[in-house]
């Protein structure tokens, strides 16, 4: 597979985790499952790819080339079939960027990829711009630009709560109350958990409990040498390994050895 991170425009920094151009051409493909979403994404398959699919909880979604689709922060179990020829632009948002995106409540976005190119006009405009460009760079230009017409404007008033805490689940690794998250973004529990649900889609403690977990796959899937599961569990504040295996089975439908054996490049990338 071959990752091509593409530039983001300055004014799109503050609600753009990424850009990543992916292709992959190889004899087969494979399945995956993916580990709990933080990031929000605009998902564009185009002319050289064959049929990406995915199942989330028992919803069966095939991605058709040359259509944009959207899919909001979850942690339901999502399994992807990745063909052997792929060719897609992946937009990665900052969590708390979705209900800015659709100046509507997050929650309405959480945990499912949808179809969005015949949502609205303007979107159907903009997939019909995007599908005329004649190379990617400039089909990712024009997603910048309606982007920044759209998310640049002046945000609510209580995103700021969301980001601090965001930015402190992060520095913390998912070990962090709610009450100190309130109180490091300088509002209360229910201000905090509302505005949560506003900007993000899912309430912060469920947020911090994918960033948690997120990190502990994430580290066992980078470790070369061998390991102690129970020392990883305790040290990630898990209070016993038995808790660990119920997050794998809650998040992948997987123990952990056999999610270590399956391909994680697209994780690597979420």
């Amino acid at each position: 597979m071959h990752v091509i991170p593409l530039n983001i425009a300055p004014q799109l920094r503050p609600y753009i985790h990424s850009a990543l151009w992916i292709q992959r051409n190889e004899t087969g493909g494979y399945v995956f499952n993916m580990i709990p979403r933080l990031y929000p994404c605009i998902i564009l398959p185009m002319e050289q790819a064959d049929g990406l699919e995915v199942m989330n909880r028992d919803e069966r979604l095939l991605f058709e080339r040359n259509q944009l689709y959207f899919g909001g922060a979850g942690d339901a179990l999502c399994r992807f079939s990745i063909p052997a020829k792929m060719d897609l632009l992946l937009v990665l948002f900052h969590p708390h960027s979705t209900g800015l995106f659709w100046k509507e409540d997050a929650l309405h976005f959480a945990d499912h990829p949808i179809l969005i190119t015949d949502t609205s006009r303007e979107l159907y405009l903009l997939n019909e711009k995007i599908n005329n460009a004649g190379s990617v760079i400039q089909k990712w230009q024009s997603l910048q630009t309606f982007m920044i017409q759209k998310m640049t404007c002046k945000p609510a008033r209580n995103l700021v709560y969301v980001t601090r805490a965001v930015e402190l689940i992060y520095r913390s690794a998912g070990r962090v109350d709610i009450k100190t998250l309130a109180k490091e973004a300088y509002t209360c529990q229910r201000n905090l958990l509302d505005s949560f649900r506003q900007h993000v889609g899912i309430a912060p403690k469920r947020f911090t409990a994918m960033v948690r977990f997120n990190a502990v796959a994430k580290e066992l899937t980078n470790y070369t040498g061998k390991y102690c599961l129970q020392e990883k569990a305790v040290e990630y504040g898990y209070h016993d390994l038995s808790h660990l295996y119920k997050d794998f089975s809650r998040y992948l439908g997987k123990v952990p050895n056999t999610f270590l054996e399956q391909k994680q490049e697209i994780n690597a990338l979420v």
